[in-house]
């Protein structure tokens, strides 16, 4: 009863004030439920809105490529690296087919090795009415390349080795050509095009441990990349090279194990040595020797 009369007793004002203030939180709570969930899906919305980009992006991408393909005069040409026997030098050989060609046209292919002057006419093999192969020999072999890691231990025995890599040599060897058809007072070139001859002999990984310092090495060459599709057993022979104060101090020879897949030795002296760069020397079955060291810091 006294309940009853309390509430009775309230000002009207303030009922109104109260409900006033409930309802506005009401509000607030729904209004903060609606933005939370919002933010929850912007960034769903904005990873779709990504992918939709994206896929346009491709999509025209795709549409260009396509559009140049048709629009070219002959197809992309194929490369393959031909390692020469005997006399006989490397070569590109080149293989593409014409989208349209006059009956009766003279084609050829000019190549030459950026930063000389020269230019040379390739050997070229009709293969089919609208497809050609030419063969462009190179002035000097393609000799694989090595990437040296190599660690050793602190002077102060901390046990924390260091590790040095010897950067990948890049564009060595450029090669440019043009193919172009002639007939009559009739001409046409494709334009210059240019082969990136860097890795086509092939990229070896050598790993030189130190494991006592001037004394014992362990030695390991394994291929990353290139022709000889892992079988690193082709190769001739894989030499292990120390140098040091301006010489060659020791040659020495790793073994390729039977049904291994590296070559592989571990290198030791009863006394320390002074050494002041290492390396590997790799020689390719026809007896081609490469040479890569890596010295000290």
């Amino acid at each position: 009863m006294e309940d009853d009369i309390g509430w009775r007793k309230t000002p009207a004002p303030l009922v109104v004030l109260l409900a006033v203030v409930i309802v506005l939180n009401l509000f607030v709570i729904s209004t903060v439920r609606h933005i939370s969930r919002a933010v929850e899906t912007i960034p769903k919305q904005h990873q779709q809105e990504l992918g939709l980009v994206r896929e346009r992006v491709e999509s025209i991408s795709r549409a260009i490529d396509a559009a140049e393909r048709e629009a070219a005069w002959y197809s992309h040409p194929r490369f393959e690296l031909e390692v020469g026997e005997g006399t006989r030098s490397d070569a590109v050989r080149l293989s593409w087919s014409f989208r349209e060609l006059a009956r009766d046209s003279e084609v050829s292919v000019h190549f030459r090795i950026i930063g000389s002057s020269e230019w040379e006419e390739a050997e070229l093999t009709r293969k089919a009415p609208l497809s050609f192969e030419a063969r462009l020999s190179l002035p000097e072999p393609v000799d694989p390349l090595v990437e040296i890691e190599y660690r050793r231990p602190q002077a102060d025995d901390s046990g924390v080795a260091t590790t040095q890599v010897r950067s990948i040599r890049e564009g060595d060897m450029r090669l440019e050509y043009v193919i172009s058809a002639a007939q009559d007072k009739w001409h046409r070139s494709g334009g210059s095009e240019t082969i990136d001859l860097g890795h086509w002999g092939g990229l070896l990984m050598g790993s030189v441990v130190e494991v006592d310092r001037n004394r014992r090495f362990n030695v390991t060459l394994v291929e990353r990349k290139g022709p000889m599709d892992g079988n690193l057993s082709e190769l001739s022979s894989v030499h292990f090279l120390l140098f040091g104060e301006g010489r060659e101090l020791a040659r020495e020879a790793l073994e390729f194990p039977e049904n291994g897949d590296m070559w592989e030795g571990i290198v030791q002296w009863s006394e320390e040595q002074i050494v002041d760069e290492i390396g590997f020397a790799i020689v390719t079955a026809d007896g081609r020797e490469t040479v890569e060291t890596i010295p000290f810091d």
